[in-house]
């Protein structure tokens, strides 16, 4: 029997925690002379242990990236929009430089705009609001590369699709954890790859006679998942995805070991 080819494996993001005291001194020790700050930490936290576990694309950030990126939109003060939203890039810059020093072409998880929990005292309009934040975050995302990153995954449970028409781009992927068939249908209009659970692999062949053959992230599968994947697809249609929920060092180790 031919041996199973190899796999590319892509990190989506992980939830860091915040580190310990002696784990946060550890990192001003090895860190110093990079500007940084607790959220700059947490996000290399959780970019180290995948470039560590040998993943051919790392994504630093997760959810918990969240209250920098509202931090980075001005106008919107504790998260209330209370004037013309507009880009307050220091800190996502300070963070993607940060991150350029560590890891090679990174990317950076964070949530979707409509997954940030903003409240609109302004616009009085959500169609309007909602374009507006999206084109801050636009902008946010574009001076993150200038500074070093190679690219962003959006996170977000439920899609919306003039988040895709505005955001998606070869540059910066959403990212649905487990996407039901609206969702599905959202995503793929607007992007060619997407990312679906190991546990639903049996659901491909259905999905590519619907959609046409594209490329895969098969997130944390097992073995004969893989298998079943590779039935329909060929190897260089097939990624293997993670997103790590916590005890990442030995989370990654196994994803990259598959």
């Amino acid at each position: 029997m031919a041996a199973r080819p190899r796999l590319d494996k892509r990190g989506f993001g992980a939830e860091a925690p915040v580190p310990a005291p002696s784990r946060l001194a550890a990192l001003l020790g090895e860190r110093r002379g990079i500007e940084a700050d607790l959220t700059t930490f947490r996000l290399l936290e959780s970019a180290c242990p995948q470039v560590r576990a040998g993943l051919d694309a790392v994504a630093g950030g997760g959810r918990f990236y969240a209250d920098r990126l509202r931090e980075a939109i001005g106008g919107a003060p504790c998260g209330v929009i209370r004037a013309e939203p507009h880009p307050v890039p220091g800190g996502l810059e300070m963070d993607a430089r940060a991150l350029a020093e560590v890891v090679r072409s990174p990317h950076v998880a964070m949530p979707a705009p409509s997954a940030l929990g903003l409240t609109d005292w302004y616009f009085g309009d959500p169609a309007e609001s909602g374009a507006a934040v999206r084109d801050v975050v636009g902008t946010l995302t574009r001076t993150m590369r200038d500074a070093g990153v190679a690219g962003h995954v959006l996170i977000a449970d439920t899609p919306v699709r003039e988040e895709l028409e505005d955001l998606a781009n070869p540059f910066t992927f959403v990212y649905c954890p487990d996407p039901d068939e609206d969702a599905l249908d959202v995503l793929l209009d607007h992007q060619r790859p997407f990312a679906l659970p190991g546990r639903r692999a049996a659901d491909l062949a259905g999905l590519i006679d619907q959609y046409g053959r594209r490329t895969v992230y098969l997130v944390d599968p097992g073995q004969e998942e893989i298998a079943t994947a590779l039935a329909v697809l060929d190897a260089d249609h097939l990624c293997i995805g993670g997103f790590c929920p916590g005890d990442c060092g030995s989370y990654w180790r196994r994803l990259a070991a598959l």
